[in-house]
């Protein structure tokens, strides 16, 4: 009967050392492209040291701020001041494009990010949460925002779950987790995290939101945050100061590791 309890115990360890194994391994294997507000430089950042790799420079000044995928080989960002979406090459920061929104993206209150389906929402102006045209820069009004003060980055899980980090008393800081409703505008308290400011945020292949915190002069730690509970793990440096803009990009490693490890992770976080 011991040995039985014995292997019994053995093989649940074994199972859970495996899930974390493959969890850590996807987040070793992932990488990032992260934006500098400081030289408005594109950097690649990944394996387990986060090394960071220079792309290129925008090549225009401006109040740049987020990074949402358009294709492998392309993102979006935004210029606050005179508020244009900018298409750029990940290849070399090139700008392909430019488009002129139709309404004002505040520098404390913002987010932008496209659905699994396709669509472009955005937080602008203010608190209000509108669908974005890329190719005109035509935006729909849908609801206000309620249930915070600000709203500071979103981003969408591959199931359609939209995130935001806030805050229910700052303008300033965001250091709380919630879920969006695209119908109603509301805000539903995930938690608050262990940390002052979180400024970007991205949905990674693990199944884990990452983001990091933007300071001027100061090199970003990349977080690493649990889209359940909201808990927060502090990877490290990434390299890139004051980064304004992160966006996680599957690699096939990824991919094959999530596929083995992380799909069980997230089955067992859904129940």
């Amino acid at each position: 009967m011991k040995m039985k309890k014995t292997k019994s115990l053995f093989l649940a360890l074994s199972l859970c050392l495996s899930a974390l194994t493959s969890n850590v391994l996807a987040t070793w294997n992932m990488e990032f492209i992260v934006l500098s507000y400081e030289d408005k430089g594109l950097y690649k950042v990944s394996g387990i040291n986060l090394d960071a790799v220079h792309i290129g420079n925008l090549g225009v000044q401006g109040d740049f701020w987020g990074l949402v995928a358009v294709s492998e080989e392309r993102v979006y960002t935004i210029d606050r001041t005179p508020n244009k979406l900018y298409t750029v090459s990940i290849k070399d920061a090139a700008i392909i494009s430019s488009v002129q929104l139709d309404q004002d993206v505040f520098v404390n209150t913002r987010g932008f990010d496209v659905s699994p389906d396709g669509i472009m929402y955005g937080v602008l102006p203010g608190m209000q949460l509108r669908t974005i045209n890329p190719e005109t820069g035509e935006t729909t009004f849908l609801t206000n925002i309620t249930g915070a003060k600000t709203i500071e980055s979103i981003a969408f899980s591959p199931e359609g779950t939209l995130y935001a980090v806030g805050s229910p008393t700052s303008k300033i800081y965001s250091n709380t987790l919630y879920q969006l409703d695209l119908n109603s505008g509301s805000l539903s308290l995930i938690n608050s995290m262990s940390v002052s400011d979180i400024d970007t945020l991205t949905f990674a292949p693990d199944g884990y939101l990452y983001g990091t915190d933007s300071l001027a002069g100061v090199v970003a730690d990349l977080y690493q945050i649990h889209p359940v509970t909201g808990a927060l793990t502090n990877l490290g440096s990434t390299g890139v100061t004051e980064a304004d803009g992160l966006l996680a990009v599957p690699e096939p490693a990824t991919v094959l590791l999530v596929g083995l490890g992380g799909l069980a992770l997230r089955r067992r976080r859904r129940g």
